[in-house]
């Protein structure tokens, strides 16, 4: 099985350097141009790219969120260990919001969003420049650099996100706001770890406004784009008196594999998950052997009992029928003839 795992993974790996062979991937992997370098050539500063870029109207969208205040994250070309920039340069978060093929989901980054997961979702984004250019994010675009399937690497840092992810309903049945409220940013596991909170006035928020069509449940997006958080849409007063809202809460460093640290489901998922890597492991070889030691000595056992009782039947056939471990079953008896004397006598 392991085996053949690996020579799956080489055959991926493989397979994404094909698909990359001949193609253009400098925009990705080598620094930008500075605009002294455009005048210098005599050429034009790229135009920036927008706070949303349309992919394909009413289904694909790719939000530049601005990250106010955080430390941009450094990737030089073949430099294994990444550093924070010094001073940090104003950047962004990417974030894609695609409605699924397959379902009537939307997705962000390949995760469905709407409706809500059973769990909250772990997600990244890439940190670019606020000032990324048009061109450059029309090559992610075109090389699907958002999507779970992009294996290239690339300058661009990834950032585990804390968020605050709602869905507020309208008035209008089948409409309603997916609002995705980025409160925290995180990377792990790395030389240089690091994380920075997005509490800055002024900081913007992701809104998706969805139209879902109540004979097919096809869903539509309506409009995205980044609003300030005093400006968020509000959730309106149902009848039964409370609003229209359903909101989820996560940060990476509160939750694992498991579940959220403190839990009592996290608790029991822990102990299921030990139980069955000790069954499977050493505790499945412990049963095993169990039963076949036990199984030994019960036959044995057995046997020698059998082994005693022959011995009695030569020696003793009398004391082999009184013997607790003899297991034949003792002779049917007919039944006695009276004498004529006893006959007799009775008279």
């Amino acid at each position: 099985m392991r085996y053949s795992a690996v020579i799956a993974s080489l055959v991926a790996v493989a397979a994404a350097r094909n698909r990359w062979t001949g193609v253009d991937t400098k925009w990705a992997t080598h620094p930008d141009e500075t605009a002294d370098w455009y005048a210098a050539q005599g050429e034009a500063v790229p135009e920036v790219a927008d706070s949303v870029t349309t992919i394909e109207e009413g289904k694909s969208y790719i939000v530049k969120v601005d990250c106010l205040g955080c430390p941009f994250r450094g990737r030089e070309l073949y430099e294994l260990v990444e550093t924070w920039q010094e001073p940090a340069q104003e950047n962004s978060l990417l974030l894609n919001f695609t409605l699924d093929t397959d379902s009537p989901a939307l997705l962000l980054d390949d995760h469905r969003i709407a409706p809500l997961a059973p769990m909250p979702l772990a997600i990244k984004a890439f940190q670019t420049p606020a000032n990324v250019s048009k061109d450059t994010m029309d090559k992610m675009v075109k090389s699907h650099m958002l999507d779970e399937s992009f294996v290239l690497g690339t300058k661009y840092g990834k950032f585990e996100l804390a968020y605050e992810h709602s869905v507020v309903g309208t008035e209008k049945p089948g409409r309603y706001y997916i609002q995705f409220d980025i409160t925290d940013v995180h990377i792990r596991g790395s030389a240089n770890p690091g994380s920075y909170s997005l509490n800055k006035e002024g900081q913007k928020v992701a809104q998706v406004l969805l139209q879902q069509d109540l004979v097919t449940g096809a869903l539509h997006i309506e409009e995205v784009k980044t609003v300030e958080r005093k400006d968020l849409a509000k959730p309106f007063l149902m009848k039964c008196g409370r609003f229209a809202i359903v909101k989820t809460v996560f940060n990476p460093l509160e939750w694992d594999s498991f579940g959220q640290f403190g839990s009592f489901s996290r608790g029991w998922n822990v102990l299921v998950h030990r139980t069955i890597k000790f069954l499977m492991g050493p505790g499945l070889l412990l049963i095993v052997l169990t039963a076949v030691v036990g199984g030994v000595m019960a036959l044995k056992k057995r046997i020698a009992k059998r082994q005693g009782t022959v011995v009695l039947v030569e020696n003793d056939a009398e004391a082999a029928l009184l013997g607790n471990d003899y297991d034949d079953a003792p002779p049917e008896y007919d039944d006695v003839p009276e004498f004529d004397e006893e006959k007799e006598d009775k008279a």
